[in-house]
């Protein structure tokens, strides 16, 4: 049994794939530490290949994984499959180009570059509706937003009782958020501290093991946070946080415990300190 947060996919059938076929060959590349939380097994109607970008980025590697695995889709994560040509092996497949960053003035050349209207092998993704607009805006071939899906496995789920961390504190510690570090120190609480850029794969093996998870303010919060708090959720932790975007339809203090200010984060950490730490079914 598997939990997985998968918002409807936009329409793909712009895509014209081959409606007859059994088995369609999907091939994700990326990122193991950032984006396999997103990868999901074979199912069904479809065989999937994740490469791992990063650690498999010479050319050949590359290629001659994907012209073995012969895809029909290929979801990409990194600017640098697209921009070298190096890395694709003239692939039939159709390739869907997941943007994860906030779209600028400043970043704009590469999408204007890559995925001009009327390019039937690139299309574009993103993960904030927001930014899909600005994308629309520049007449660029995009499908539309997607909420990022999010696997886990149900037998890995610890109960609330056996969880060792109490706290997780996941975000860079810095001038930015001394204040609300400050008030953690000051309260004595018993937490663990991880970067925001850990592994994911490793930072959701401590989220199962842990009953909160507060996410310290960043200057630059990364979009990927908002993808981060629903595998905090579906591994059964409670997520404190601010506000936060793409929200996922969630709201403050109804799917997580919310503050803004240094003294909302104490009355919050107070309060949770003084209920005994026990949960019954």
């Amino acid at each position: 049994k598997n939990r997985v947060q998968n918002a409807p996919l936009p329409e793909l059938s712009i895509l014209s794939l081959e409606p007859s076929k059994e088995k369609y060959h999907v091939a994700f590349i990326g990122d193991k530490s950032v984006h396999s939380i997103a990868f999901r097994p074979e199912q069904d109607n479809y065989l999937s290949l994740f490469i791992d970008f990063e650690k498999l980025k010479r050319e050949e590697s590359t290629k001659r994984l994907l012209k073995e695995f012969e895809p029909d889709v290929i979801f990409v994560f990194r600017k640098e499959f697209i921009e070298n040509e190096e890395y694709n092996p003239n692939l039939k497949g159709k390739i869907i180009f997941i943007s994860t960053e906030a779209i600028y003035a400043s970043n704009l050349s590469f999408y204007n570059k890559y995925f001009v209207k009327g390019n039937e092998s690139k299309y574009l993704l993103h993960i904030s509706s927001k930014d899909t607009r600005e994308l629309l805006k520049n007449n660029l071939n995009v499908i539309g937003t997607i909420d990022l899906p999010v696997y886990v496995q149900e037998k890995e789920i610890n109960n609330w009782n056996s969880r060792m961390i109490k706290y997780l504190l996941i975000g860079e510690i810095s001038d930015y958020n001394k204040d609300f570090v400050s008030v953690i120190k000051e309260l004595g609480i018993n937490y663990v501290h991880i970067k925001e850029s850990s592994d994911t794969a490793l930072a959701a093996k401590m989220v199962l093991n842990s009953k909160f998870v507060l996410y310290l303010p960043q200057e630059n919060e990364s979009l990927l946070k908002s993808t981060n708090i629903m595998r905090d959720m579906l591994c059964d932790a409670i997520v404190i946080t601010q506000e936060f975007s793409p929200n996922y339809a969630t709201m403050p203090n109804e799917h997580y415990l919310h503050y803004e200010k240094p003294s909302q984060l104490r009355t919050l950490l107070v309060t949770l300190e003084s209920f005994e730490d026990k949960y019954k079914h």
